[in-house]
């Protein structure tokens, strides 16, 4: 069966299709206009089974297509006109239908859905994609889908059509292996999850097992389900937390007369031993000031990390929702704990990720309402307990060794400092944390932390592996914002490598390296202003900008609200449209502006390494 890759762009007057197949290359377009009515080819042609590859295709492209091949008999006894009038029309019922569900065919992929781009946190568009993946053109389109398409625009909108699907296809490319995972899940597990997010086919895995252990299907976990308004979470607290000090004992008694509901979250914080911690419904954090942090012959970095952290809390304490039986719960925790350990000695990697998403993942759908383990006193008593028992740990540590920086406290996990004479006594309060939990703790020897903060860090291990986070990612995920990429390899090579920031910046050569990008929100879209033959031009880019800071001949890169405000994106900064790549003779020939990139880098250098105030 031949692989395309597709989209459809539809307009009161204008509907076009191309597809491009994946192993020849060879592209297909059909219109539908009144100079050009392609609709027989396009019929014919789809009516060959295919697998399609789309970007959001099964919430739009998809049901579109099919509307179109189920009133074949009825749209070919129309005009053009006639034929385009009623597609629109129905389209825009379904856009606007906002219970519409997805679409099953069998035999599309759709990668907007595969890296969950519709879950709120992680909302991306293909034009936002374009910039993460180095995209050539992020091409905008040339006027509103509610407008019709002027003769003059037609080339252009095609144009638009096919480099949606040439950067569709580029990103398909960069997921092959998510898809061939997904693949052989659907084999072993007899069921198609082929557009299943991480997080669904952790869930999916999960009611397989229980629908073994007791028969009790997802329908019948869905019906049994209580929608608690409010959660008491001095039920939630586990019998073995417990504190020593006044501060953590008078937060622990806040939390018991919490009542969590829509009005009121879990959000408390304490101070204690100069170290501040913050408690909240996505876990425990909490950081020590910024600054660099060396492992030396006197003093050594360690991170504690609860192993299956969540899952594992599950397990010792007897934690389930209460719409199903606990034994059945959690057997089938230890079960896919124990498979993935058996997984993993066998060196079988697809079951082996299969079983992680399910153990890590069941937790975050206990939070959803549409979920089949919805429950929000569970939901609590993870979460709440995760905190407690990390912060009762850390309390312990911060009384039994006198010597002891706490770096970080971070969800699953705790880094500390100390001298190497004290790791012995670490390790005995480890044990006495492990024999009264029940639960497992991994340990990791850094050389370095360069913090910033809890969610910004660098740390090198002993064997000089690194680990970045959000400032300091040199690589972002997809859905993440990669401007300025410049700015955090030029801080690695400084604070590890002690290389200085203007030579690593002026060495790389690398154009969208030093690009921003902006994507707009609801009511928002981004503008670029030049001067040319000294006439002020403003352009309209949609809702992506990408662009870079210049020192001549630039513009100025503006994001516009429909209320009328206006805020630079570069404050003082020339910058350069770069929303297509172009190339020059020489790298120099960009004229980047290298201050500015300077300057972003040491902002954070000097909240890291505070100048010291010189007397004269």
């Amino acid at each position: 069966m031949k692989t395309v890759v597709y989209d459809i762009e539809i307009f009161p007057n204008f509907f076009c299709y191309m597809d491009i197949d994946i192993e020849t290359g060879e592209e297909k377009l059909f219109v539908i206009h009144e100079s050009r009515n392609d609709l027989e080819a396009m019929i014919h042609y789809n009516c060959l089974p295919k697998l399609r590859i789309g970007f959001n295709n099964l919430y739009f492209d998809a049901p579109v297509l099919e509307m179109v091949m189920n009133n074949y008999s009825l749209f070919q006894k129309l005009s053009p006109e006639q034929l385009l009038n009623s597609l629109y029309n129905q389209v825009q019922v379904y856009i606007q239908n906002e219970k519409k569900e997805k679409f099953q065919g069998k035999y599309e992929i759709d990668l907007f859905l595969i890296n969950h781009y519709n879950n709120k946190a992680r909302s991306t568009s293909l034009k936002a994609l374009q910039c993460s993946i180095y995209w050539e053109n992020v091409q905008d389109m040339p006027l509103k889908f509610n407008e019709p398409v002027p003769n003059s625009l037609i080339d252009e909108v095609i144009k638009y059509n096919r480099n949606d699907v040439l950067s569709t296809k580029a990103f398909y490319e960069l997921n092959l292996d998510k898809i061939e995972f997904r693949k052989e899940l659907s084999r072993v597990y007899k069921k198609n999850m082929i557009n299943f997010p991480d997080i669904t086919i952790g869930e999916e895995i999960f009611l397989q097992y229980i629908k073994k252990e007791s028969g009790v299907s997802r329908n019948d976990l869905k019906s049994k389900i209580k929608f608690d308004k409010e959660v008491d979470l001095n039920k939630c607290i586990l019998p073995y937390v417990k504190f020593n000090s006044d501060e953590l004992n008078d937060l622990l008694k806040k939390v018991r007369w919490t009542v969590v509901n829509d009005n009121n979250k879990l959000k408390y914080n304490v101070t204690y031993r100069g170290f501040r911690y913050d408690f909240g419904v996505g876990g425990i954090h909490g950081c020590i000031t910024p600054g660099v942090y060396d492992s030396d012959d006197e003093k050594i970095i360690i991170d504690y990390d609860v192993k299956s952290y969540y899952p594992n809390l599950a397990i010792q304490n007897g934690l389930h929702p209460k719409h199903i039986p606990k034994d059945v719960f959690i057997n089938v925790y230890r079960k896919l704990f124990d498979e993935r350990v058996e997984a993993q000695r066998k060196k079988d990697k697809v079951k082996d990720a299969g079983f992680k998403l399910s153990l890590n993942g069941v937790f975050g759908k206990t939070g959803e309402s549409t979920s089949a383990f919805f429950d929000r006193y569970y939901f609590y008593s993870i979460t709440l307990n995760g905190q407690l028992t990390l912060a009762m740990l850390a309390e312990w540590y911060a009384d039994g060794v006198p010597d002891i920086e706490i770096l970080q406290i971070n969800t699953d996990g705790i880094t500390i400092r100390c001298n190497r004479s004290s790791v012995k006594t670490l390790e005995a309060i480890n044990n006495r944390f492990m024999k009264l939990t029940g639960l497992i703790l991994e340990s990791s020897d850094y050389k370095k932390m360069v913090i910033f903060n809890v969610n910004n860090y660098l740390a090198v291990s002993m064997s000089g592996e690194i680990k970045r986070k959000g400032i300091f990612e040199t690589v972002k995920d997809f859905h993440k914002d990669n401007s300025f990429l410049v700015v955090p390899k030029a801080l690695e090579q400084y604070f590890l490598n002690n290389i200085p920031i203007e030579t690593t910046v002026k060495q790389n050569t690398n154009i969208y390296d030093f690009c921003g990008r902006y994507k707009a929100t609801k009511g928002w879209h981004a503008e670029y202003n030049y001067s040319k033959e000294n006439t002020v031009i403003t352009e309209n880019h949609g809702k992506v900008l990408r662009f870079y800071s210049t020192t001549k001949d630039g513009g100025t890169s503006f994001k516009v609200c429909e209320d009328g405000r206006v805020h630079h994106l570069l404050a003082n900064q020339k910058t350069v449209l770069f929303n297509r790549y172009f190339s020059v003779p020489k790298f120099e020939d960009y004229n980047l502006h290298y201050e500015f990139y300077f300057r972003e880098c040491y902002k954070i250098i000097d909240e890291i390494e505070p100048k010291q105030l010189t007397l004269f």
